[in-house]
């Protein structure tokens, strides 16, 4: 189940917190395996996983589509009940929509404010369309890089530092970005194999391409970062949660690439310090 996605447990107030990520199909190709399919078999995945937990009623087999197991049994099993609560990081609205249904957490990963917007539209809808309850902003959160500095200047400075994440690990090889099957939908294939796009269409490329390049400025604008002083990061995480909306999970990314181990600890002392007894007020 490896192939499928990725798990990060976090320990947050005495709670286990279980994220998954949908891989894509690049991750899928470098193991090999078959992009094609790779939702179906994502959510059979957390399907599997999910009975794993909540099971009480000793070994079970699976005999799914994609996984088969002949004897399921973990023990002890997890103190929560029925389960530790589920976050998945996605921007997708189709997969934003899958997770309304199921109720999960959805985490917004360096998604712009438009890609955030539609995406929780979709999780709404679902919930609509399925008659279920309408979500809380417990049910949703935003993943940025933050570095807060003594001035402006330093955290810009500093703060660009960060974006080695996307320019370095957003990169693949073209017969991974542009030639394997699965990797974008099919009705975009025709444009990826264009020298030139047609007068009037927008070039096709992979989403994660237009974030390879970004100034710490244009992070910022987008939603995708927070720097400055104390008082100007407080104030970029509000405008950004009122053009958003609520969402009371914020997970930010504050040490990357070549910034030094100092700098680091700076940011994030300055951060907890001078930023975060306000943000706990919302």
């Amino acid at each position: 189940m490896a192939e499928e996605y990725a798990t990060a447990d976090v320990m947050c107030r005495g709670r286990l917190e279980i994220g998954f990520v949908k891989s894509g199909g690049t991750e899928m190709a470098s193991g090999n395996a078959n992009p094609i399919g790779i939702g179906d078999r994502f959510w059979e995945a957390i399907d599997l996983v999910i009975k794993t937990l909540s099971h009480r009623g000793g070994p079970f087999s699976w005999e799914g589509k994609y996984f088969t197991h002949r004897h399921v049994n973990i023990w002890p099993g997890p103190w929560q009940q029925p389960h530790p609560p589920l976050w998945a990081a996605t921007g997708d609205p189709t997969t934003s929509a899958e997770l309304g249904r199921r109720g999960m957490i959805n985490v917004m990963v360096f998604r712009s404010i438009e890609e955030t917007l539609r995406a929780w539209a979709a999780y709404r809808q679902a919930r609509v369309e399925a008659g279920l309850p309408a979500p809380g902003p417990d049910r949703f959160g935003h993943t940025a890089f933050a570095y807060t500095g003594d001035t402006d200047e330093e955290g810009l400075r500093v703060g660009g530092k960060l974006l080695w994440f996307l320019n370095t690990g957003l990169k693949s090889a073209p017969q991974y970005g542009r030639f394997l099957p699965g990797a974008m939908k099919p009705e975009h294939a025709p444009g990826l194999y264009r020298t030139k796009p047609r007068p009037g269409v927008a070039p096709v490329a992979r989403p994660a391409a237009a974030l390879i390049g970004l100034t710490a400025e244009q992070a910022i604008a987008k939603g995708l970062m927070f720097a400055g002083n104390p008082d100007t990061v407080y104030r970029q995480i509000l405008e950004h949660r009122e053009r958003v909306g609520p969402h009371e999970h914020l997970v930010l990314a504050s040490r990357s690439g070549f910034m030094t181990h100092q700098e680091a600890t700076a940011g994030l002392a300055r951060f907890s310090k001078d930023v975060l007894p306000r943000l706990q007020e919302l």
